[in-house]
């Protein structure tokens, strides 16, 4: 899809429960954002592609 739309393309992770980990599930840099992206995401890679929410408590 970003090949043809030459746009990046994120894949979600939904976090069910918990806090997720200050780091990249896969490239293990810090990944929260100061502002919640769209008052929605809560974490985002940039380097994987990676977005992610804070998850219920």
């Amino acid at each position: 899809m970003q090949s043809q739309t030459n746009k990046p393309f994120y894949y979600f992770l939904h976090k069910f429960y918990g806090k997720q980990k200050q780091a990249c599930p896969i490239c293990e840099q810090d990944w929260k954002l100061q502002v919640p992206l769209h008052k929605l995401y809560s974490y985002k890679c940039d380097t994987c592609l990676l977005l992610s929410d804070e998850g219920s408590r």
